[in-house]
């Protein structure tokens, strides 16, 4: 029978995020937001680079302290123009949900 591993082989490739991005958005420095978020500046730079995990309580206090949304450092740089996220944001829980089921009908069509 063969050995079990507890890791594919090979390992899979994580994402890397936006973190750095913001980051520098915010003129902060490694050290200054490894500190403020509580872990080492090479855990931090490792994270920002995909080269290890984040767990999504980090992922929050990080987005915390760059006054972004936990979303926003997994999908967009902080200098791409203004997006259809930011366009729904302003709107109510009701508005926001009838523009995007019109999204996914034009989707949809398309």
């Amino acid at each position: 029978m063969p050995k079990k591993t507890a890791r594919p082989s090979p390992k899979p490739k994580r994402q890397a995020t936006f973190i750095r991005d913001w980051r520098k958005h915010r003129a902060l420095k490694v050290w200054q937001l490894a500190e403020r978020v509580g872990i080492s500046e090479s855990q931090l730079s490792r994270i920002e680079t995909g080269k290890s995990p984040y767990i999504q309580d980090l992922l929050e206090a990080i987005a915390i302290e760059l006054g972004c949304s936990a979303s926003d450092l997994l999908i967009r740089r902080p200098t791409d123009p203004a997006s259809i996220w930011d366009m729904l944001a302003p709107l109510q829980a009701e508005d926001r949900a009838r523009v995007e089921g019109f999204i996914e009908a034009l989707k949809k069509s398309a």
